[in-house]
């Protein structure tokens, strides 16, 4: 096999205290890096003499000097002087664990891969608190160390595990130079699209469910720092970007990957929608060419249902409550001819009233007999009833909520219990109303107890049907 060298690639601007952590984690690795690519994008604090000291000291850096054009460019700047024939890349406030580059070698060495893929630990400064779950944890896809297309990988992926984040792996550079892959520069959100390309064009990848990466949420940086309206532009130009990569693929596997890219686009479009709320809410002013930019891409959006041709019967029912999300809210913002629009909302309602109702009226709900668990406090909780209460009726049993943090709590007017205190305990049923947690909430339950008849609702769907719910029941 062709021997493994790997370039590490950090652009850095403005990160003095954060820096030395940043390479010290790179030189203590266990087995070296063959090259270090530091690029200083202009930085106007002591970060180039950190790096310039560095690169005296060790052989394997290189510094490039460039005036501040944003991380994308630097990034490409590393991609174009890197020597190896693989790349990785690291935030400079973030680091590695000493064993990350030994694992990719190690696995490099036995088999040729375009990308190996791994998770990361998230560290929080203390004006932060971390979520209940690790966006950055891969492990519920069940995938360490499955080998697969980069498609297959992001099927199975997207959405609960899905992560945009470029630095959370290692490419072959062969594959990104010949497909031409780029950071759309001067754009934020760059990684949304790279991730998505390099996928589409990976023939071979794999994923290891280890920690090797380790984030920092620290104040001022990008996915914290205040919304603006140039990063209500900038998500829609990656959106577009995103849109037009599957396009140009729309004969290679959209007709049995069409729910999911459905989904997919259907989610960009939702958040570029909640980022025009977040812009009337926090009263950021916008331009004539930002609406007139979003209006391009609900065009867009448009003719790819078009083209797809969509029989909604054949939809699965999380991908036809997104798209009749983004239909109903582009209705109320008036983005759009509201007449046919009201016609199609209408009809993707009527279509998963059906559904819903052969869903619900399985569940004993309305059987004051029976004792029922639901676990989960939040949205999809609160969706679930609400629909089941319109559509079917009163829910008259006893319920008993469930939750992975709290006890002794109160939801909807009725008791909470942590799901440890669950062992004593006798339901009829126990329903798992969440998406996200889906699968972190069975393996609490089979931990706990065998006994527990569990009802689910996700498998085979590409998003969740309950949380999102109120626009659903003004049209049913």
């Amino acid at each position: 096999m062709i021997e493994t060298n790997i370039t590490l690639i950090i652009p850095v601007y403005n990160v003095e205290k954060y820096l030395e952590q940043c390479l010290d984690s790179v030189v203590s690795q266990s087995v070296s890096f063959n090259e270090v690519i530091l690029i200083n994008d202009g930085s106007t604090d002591h970060s180039l003499e950190i790096c310039q000291r560095y690169t005296s000291i060790h052989k394997y850096f290189k510094l490039i000097n460039q005036e501040n054009k944003g991380q994308s460019s630097a990034r490409n700047a590393g991609l174009k002087y890197a020597s190896g024939n693989y790349v990785m890349f690291l935030d400079s406030d973030d680091y590695l664990k000493s064993d990350t580059v030994k694992a990719m070698k190690e696995l490099l060495e036995k088999e040729s891969y375009d990308a190996i893929y791994f998770d990361a630990e998230i560290h929080c400064e203390e004006q932060y608190k971390l979520s209940e779950r690790n966006i950055y944890d891969r492990r519920n896809a069940k995938l360490d160390r499955t080998i697969m297309s980069g498609w297959d990988f992001f099927a199975h992926c997207y959405p609960r595990d899905y992560i945009v984040s470029v630095c959370m792996a290692v490419y072959k550079k062969s594959v990104i130079m010949d497909a031409n892959i780029e950071f759309p520069e001067g754009l934020y959100y760059e990684d949304n699209y790279f991730t998505f390309a390099f996928l589409k064009h990976a023939e071979k990848v794999i994923h290891i469910s280890e920690k090797l990466y380790q984030r920092r949420y620290r104040e001022n940086s990008t996915m914290i720092s205040a919304f603006t309206e140039k990063k209500f532009v900038d998500y829609i130009k990656v959106s577009q970007l995103i849109l037009e990569a599957i396009m140009k693929d729309r004969y290679k596997r959209l007709d049995d990957l069409m729910n999911l890219f459905l989904a997919f686009i259907s989610d960009y479009f939702l958040i570029a929608l909640e980022n025009y709320r977040t812009c009337i809410n926090q009263n950021i002013n916008l331009g004539l060419k930002s609406k007139k930019l979003f209006i391009n891409f609900a065009q867009e959006y448009f003719a790819f249902l078009d083209m797809l041709c969509i029989d909604i019967e054949i939809l699965d029912s999380s991908t036809l409550l997104k798209i009749f999300n983004v239909f109903y809210d582009l209705n109320y913002w008036g983005f759009i001819d509201s007449g046919k629009i009201k016609l199609q909302i209408q009809a993707i309602a009527d279509e998963q009233k059906i559904r819903y109702v052969n869903l619900l009226k399985k569940i004993p709900f309305n059987q004051a007999a029976y004792k029922i668990g639901i676990y989960g406090t939040g949205r999809h909780t609160e969706g679930l009833l609400s629909i089941y209460e319109k559509l079917i009726g009163k829910v008259v049993c006893d319920i008993v909520f469930i939750d992975s943090k709290k006890e002794d709590h109160v939801y909807g007017g009725r008791n909470v219990i942590n799901y440890r205190k669950l062992g004593d305990q006798d339901f009829d049923l126990i329903i798992i109303s969440s998406f996200i947690y889906e699968q972190e909430m069975l393996k609490n339950l089979t931990e706990i107890s065998s006994k527990f008849p569990i009802y689910t609702f996700y498998e085979g769907l590409v998003g969740d049907i309950f949380s999102d719910y109120k626009a659903f029941l003004e049209y049913c």
